[in-house]
């Protein structure tokens, strides 16, 4: 798969990802939307929601790897019910 790809299938599923790049460091968040060139009219990127009210942008050319995250479970989740009879 291709990071614009990656970047795609976890906007729609609303997965968390890791993005290291060459020189910004690491991007954690969900992508949101693509960067119709607003940003930088000469490079694609991706609004990746990084927080309840920040957003950054993360340009194809600068990604060097992607991380999905894991899911994250709430602290009261029931992850096993046993069945008393």
């Amino acid at each position: 798969m291709t990071f614009a790809e990656i970047l795609d299938d976890a906007m729609y599923s609303d997965t968390k990802l890791k993005v290291k790049t060459k020189m910004r460091g690491e991007i954690i968040g969900t992508p949101y939307c693509v960067d119709e060139f607003e940003s930088d009219p000469d490079r694609l990127g991706y609004y990746i929601d990084i927080s309840k009210h920040e957003m950054d942008t993360v340009y194809l050319d600068e990604i060097v790897e992607i991380t999905k995250l894991p899911k994250r479970i709430p602290k009261n989740a029931v992850l096993h019910e046993s069945i008393k009879l």
